[in-house]
């Protein structure tokens, strides 16, 4: 081993975080103490996902591709809630059949990619199981029947309808909605990650800030 690695003693061998740092993060308190809260983390909440934010930079096309997206996410769960409406009794698979038939039926759904009209197919089953929920623990007051979504800010991708550079600086969005490579700004360190491990990617519009979550 030469002179410029040092084994922390905390971190547990065969661990995906690097147990063998660098003489310059134990130096650097900072660095250190986030590879060791996120290890922790993993310990207390083996089941929970952990949220990576960073600022997303890119030009003005790309933004309103981004918003384009939003919309049609938006229009694939307020559809699903109306669908639910009319035949209520239904299920997961059949809003994911749904689902399929709008991609069918209207191409700027089919722009989008199919895991992300797959999730807001969930956000809106996610709202339809919560109100069955309340329901039958009776919970006092209001059940939380689903609404319509009437200025959603983000959409999400699972494992397909993205990738990151090598250098892990940048994500690319391979669907048709444009919206092309967007620069990761943050504080965050991808290479410490498999891209296994990474379950989702979130866009976000916050304010007049657009942000990429990568959900572990």
């Amino acid at each position: 081993m030469s002179r410029d690695t040092y084994i922390d003693p905390r971190l547990r061998p065969n661990h995906f975080c690097l147990s063998i740092l660098p003489k310059k993060w134990v130096e650097s308190p900072v660095l250190l103490g986030r590879l060791l809260c996120y290890d922790v983390l993993r310990r207390c909440f083996p089941r929970k996902m952990l949220v990576l934010e960073f600022k997303a930079k890119g030009k003005t096309t790309q933004y309103t591709a981004i918003d384009q997206a939003i919309r049609t996410a938006q229009f694939v769960r307020n559809k699903s809630i109306r669908f639910w409406m009319d035949n209520q009794g239904v299920g997961q698979k059949e809003l994911y059949r749904l689902s399929k038939s709008l991609r069918d039926e209207f191409p700027f759904v089919k722009a989008l990619n199919s895991s992300a009209c797959q999730a807001s197919v969930e956000r809106a089953y996610s709202s339809i199981s919560r109100f069955y929920d309340n329901c039958k623990k009776s919970v006092p007051g209001r059940k939380g029947y689903p609404k319509f979504k009437k200025n959603s800010r983000s959409v999400e991708y699972k494992t397909s309808g993205w990738k990151l550079s090598p250098t892990r600086k940048q994500i690319s969005f391979t669907d048709k909605k444009g919206i092309g490579k967007l620069k990761l700004k943050g504080t965050w360190d991808l290479n410490f990650y498999q891209l296994e491990q990474i379950k989702r990617v979130r866009v976000v519009r916050r304010e007049s800030r657009i942000l990429c979550s990568i959900l572990n």
